[in-house]
């Protein structure tokens, strides 16, 4: 992690109940822990329960009297939550009238939040598509979307998604007549496709084009699935990752899936996070999976890539995907998540990587290596006879999506095993 000023995570999704604030208050345990000075921001405006999951009833002065003049920074209301390094910035709940800030007291919130002296900001965000509290989640340099397997909630989480990503690429339209443009650029459906939107507004603002590519490009997210029973329940929100790069541009890995655990949900009732009881398991190795994605983001690239340059145009839209059913895309493609040691090779280097997602046709791999989108590569899977070549479709930092030259069903059977 480098550049300046704390790094920010947002933790947001479409549905409630989705396990937003025990991603955040976790995460924030598992960031202390490696030595980050870490405060989470309770930002679930009118709905506010981070203090109670720390087992604190009464939290005093909240994050609302900022808002209300009462206080000059979010620190002076920040407060101890028992694990070193680790301090809560309580939200406001159950007031009436709570989750309607102003727009000024919204822009003095995200501008106090930036302010935060610490190693990692976590802002826990509330669910839905408010403008309030998509502005909210853009405001993290990386983007945690958590969901889970429930249709409703992964269609939920895609409407959320979508609404930040329309809510970025408004902050690339600078005057009143860019944002009439993107406006009417967009064809409201739900599966509209980013790539589309970009094509019309390119017609007429070239710039403004370049500006959102910029804004796609950069939109750092990440999908954290929870109560998850199965692989089959897993490769739900794979397709999800698919169908937000498909049909939007961005490029949102899988970091973690919390499976259904009865102590999980027990922490909760007990307000005691999670991470203060178990400090090994397959939970706790996802909890320090998700904060060793925060920590290894690289600030200054992340906010480079927000900043209106121009970049490679997004991939041209395919006709027969535009329309398509949610369910039906969701349900389109089999996925298996894995975690094989593998070498992959371009220009006459090779890098190790880490498969972490498969298809027939293609694979994610956790790879610092620096390709470019288009470029052709040869990959090599450890107990897998062949090599593999294929072409680099989409790049992030720490992740590389691959489409295969042809279908491997054999290596998709192995990973089913």
């Amino acid at each position: 992690m480098d550049g300046s000023g704390a790094l920010i995570v947002s933790c947001g999704g479409g549905k409630g109940g989705a396990g937003k604030s025990l991603v955040a208050s976790n995460l924030g345990i598992a960031l202390a822990r490696l030595g980050m000075r870490t405060v989470l921001v309770d930002a679930d405006l009118g709905a506010a329960n981070l203090h109670t999951m720390f087992g604190i009833d009464q939290p005093g002065a909240t994050l609302g009297a900022l808002l209300d003049r009462r206080v000059r920074s979010l620190e002076e209301v920040a407060i101890p939550t028992g694990e070193p390094r680790l301090f809560l910035v309580p939200g406001t709940g159950a007031v009436v009238g709570a989750a309607n800030i102003a727009h000024a007291q919204k822009t003095k919130l995200l501008a106090h939040i930036r302010r935060i002296d610490a190693d990692v900001v976590v802002v826990d965000v509330g669910a839905g598509t408010a403008f309030n509290t998509l502005d909210l989640f853009d405001l993290g340099d990386v983007r945690l979307v958590v969901a889970t397997p429930q249709l409703t909630s992964v269609q939920n989480a895609y409407g959320f998604i979508k609404g930040a990503v329309h809510r970025s690429l408004r902050a690339a339209a600078h005057t009143d007549e860019e944002r009439a443009l993107l406006a009417s650029a967009s064809d409201r459906t739900e599966t509209e496709r980013g790539g589309h939107s970009v094509a019309r507004v390119e017609q007429q603002n070239p710039q403004l084009a370049a500006r959102m590519r910029a804004m796609i490009a950069g939109f750092g997210g990440a999908i954290v699935g929870n109560q998850v029973e199965g692989p089959a329940q897993r490769n739900v929100f794979f397709a999800l990752s698919r169908m937000a790069r498909d049909f939007l541009g961005v490029t949102l890995p899988v970091v973690a899936e919390l499976s259904l655990d009865t102590d999980l949900r027990r922490s909760i009732t007990t307000r005691k996070p999670y991470l203060y009881t178990f400090s090994t398991g397959p939970i706790a190795k996802a909890f320090g999976q998700i904060a060793e994605h925060v920590v290894s983001a690289n600030l200054a690239e992340i906010r480079s890539a927000r900043a209106p340059v121009a970049i490679d145009e997004l991939p041209a839209p395919r006709d027969d995907e535009h329309g398509v059913d949610l369910t039906s895309y969701l349900r389109r493609e089999v996925r298996v998540a894995v975690d094989w040691p593998a070498e992959l090779r371009s220009g006459g280097a090779a890098f190790p990587v880490r498969v972490v997602d498969l298809s027939p046709r293609g694979a994610l791999v956790a790879s610092k290596a620096a390709l470019a989108s288009g470029g052709r590569i040869e990959l090599l899977v450890a107990y897998h006879p062949a090599s593999i070549l294929g072409t680099v479709r989409h790049v992030r930092p720490g992740y590389v999506g691959i489409e295969f030259d042809e279908a491997h069903e054999v290596l998709l059977s192995s990973a089913r095993r």
